[in-house]
């Protein structure tokens, strides 16, 4: 719930060298990395944004958290979704293990050579 935002601390969440986990957050995912950029958290933190997590059609989308709702969108994701945000996430290529790799900027532009 989108009120429930306001009771979070924000300036405990944006503090660096932690891994942020949240669950279900799609629709507030604007929200989320505008209230983390507004109490220092650096824009170029790493997320991996996982929909449908250990099922067949599970897909991870990548990128920083500047660009986290914009990477949402056009990917389409929708929940169950499991946002992971902070530096483990930039290992998220490497280590997948389940499905395909993840989808990051590197990737589309490897498979579609005009999409760049």
């Amino acid at each position: 719930c989108r009120e429930s935002l306001d009771l979070l601390d924000w300036a405990a969440l944006a503090q660096e060298r932690q891994t942020l986990a949240i669950y279900m957050g799609v629709a507030a995912l604007a929200s989320v990395r505008e209230r983390l950029l507004a109490h220092g958290r650096a824009a170029a933190t790493p997320f991996a944004l996982i929909e449908n997590g250990s099922r067949p059609e599970q897909r991870v989308v990548t990128g920083t958290l500047d660009e986290l709702p914009q990477r949402a969108r056009a990917h389409n994701v929708t929940s169950p979704a499991l946002l992971i945000l902070g530096e483990v996430a930039a290992f998220a290529p490497t280590l997948h293990w389940f499905g395909a790799a993840p989808l990051t900027p590197a990737s589309l532009t490897q498979a579609w050579p005009h999409a760049a």
